[in-house]
């Protein structure tokens, strides 16, 4: 029975239908797989999705909470309010300084001292202007106020872009917030909620992190203030349906053609695997049978595999751009497949026969070089011979080495 089974797995006609099944499960596989890639890209997607119950397990949900409670962060603790930016409450003088002395023309706006740094810094930035220059600084400094202003109104319009996000923020003298209802028993209501509240934390799930910026001064390991900081966030019911649905709808996305892609990737490994195990056996004996692909060199077969593997990526990968021309992409692909999955084969032959490096290109150049030199010393005298038996080993080593 055993002989049978033998057999009937090295049949040659089967090892044939197994090579070109292997090899279109690689030409499908790898092009349903360039294909997912460029749609995920191209509609945001995330393997992600396919490992989590809801949008509000997704990383784009942690994603959309750290950057709200970033922004919200940055508008209690850095900005407060317009007026206290227009009173240049955020103005570094030293930024201001750097950005005059490096502006063209430069000797317009600064005196000529022989070190404008130190001068200023001992008596002042005014001290080493000139009138042109006190002008331009002020300019600068009027520049840098409105783009303060402009960032945080940046905060505030991400933070109300956002449907059913809720917020509440004060820092005992400005208030924000974009909900009728302030009060924490509003925010707990809803199905994600933090609160900071004079430096007592509630969050919905605390597990998940949070994702303030660094802090610094008298902020506590929230980047806020206890004595005085007041931060609510919140996402409302209907926030997640909407996101749920649309996650939903991704998930349904993703789900049938990456298990085409796992199926079809399985099967390539299960004939790879039965077309490695009888490579070079035939039914009637044990003994490893090359063919004539195995007599180019192991070293120029594998730069070649590498070269196929190559140019099948690249096809792969160019895709999208060639949509017009499908047969070239999968002709491409076949090709390359075949030569790399051909050269891949050859090599698993050439294991099994034992003479993988015995028959590389390099190796056949060390053994020539070897076989010389030992021709050259069987006709030296002594001396001579142990001087070149060193040379010999020297070679070897270096070759070995490289």
């Amino acid at each position: 029975m055993d002989t049978k089974w033998r057999r009937w797995i090295r049949n040659s006609v089967l090892k044939a239908v197994a090579w070109v099944l292997a090899l279109v499960c690689l030409v499908l596989a790898a092009g349903r797989l360039s294909r997912l890639g460029w749609q995920m890209r191209e509609q945001d997607l995330s393997l992600s999705m396919l490992f989590t119950s809801g949008y509000r397990e997704s990383d784009e949900f942690y994603g959309e909470r750290a950057h709200a409670l970033n922004n919200l962060e940055a508008i209690l603790t850095q900005y407060k309010s317009e007026e206290y930016i227009r009173a240049g409450n955020l103005v570094e003088e030293d930024a201001l300084r750097s950005e005059l002395m490096n502006l063209p023309n430069r000797e317009r706006y600064i005196r000529e001292v022989s070190d404008p740094y130190g001068v200023s810094d001992e008596l002042g930035l005014a001290s080493i202007l000139t009138p042109e220059g006190a002008q331009k600084m002020e300019e600068l400094r009027a520049d840098q106020i409105q783009r303060d202003v402009n960032q945080m109104n940046r905060c505030f319009a991400a933070l109300n872009r956002v449907p059913y996000l809720y917020y509440y923020l004060s820092d005992g003298t400005v208030t924000y917030s974009n909900s009728s209802d302030t009060t924490p028993a509003f925010f707990r209501q809803q199905p994600y909620y933090f609160l900071y509240d004079l430096g007592t934390v509630e969050e919905t799930d605390v597990s998940i992190g949070l994702g303030f910026q660094e802090w610094s001064g008298d902020a506590d390991e929230y980047g806020l203030h206890p004595a005085s900081d007041q931060l609510y966030l919140a996402f409302g019911e209907e926030y997640f349906a909407a996101h749920d649905a649309e996650w939903q709808q991704a998930r349904d996305t993703l789900w049938a053609p990456v298990m085409e892609v796992v199926c079809l990737a399985l099967l390539f490994g299960l004939l790879m695997l039965y077309l490695i195990v009888t490579t070079g056996r035939r039914a009637g004996d044990n003994e490893v049978h090359l063919c004539w692909v195995d007599w180019v060199y192991t070293d120029v077969l594998l730069v070649v595999g590498i070269f196929a593997f190559g140019l099948t990526v690249a096809a792969l990968l160019s895709e999208p751009m060639l949509a017009s021309l499908p047969g070239v992409v999968a002709l491409l692909s076949a090709v390359g497949g075949a030569v790399c999955m051909t050269a891949g084969l050859s090599l698993v032959r050439r294991v099994k026969d034992h003479t993988l490096l015995r028959h590389s290109l390099i190796g056949s150049i060390v053994l020539a070089c070897v076989h010389a030199v030992q021709t050259v010393l069987r006709a030296q005298p002594p001396v001579r011979r142990t001087v070149l038996i060193v040379i010999r080993y020297c070679m070897v080593l270096a070759v070995s080495v490289i």
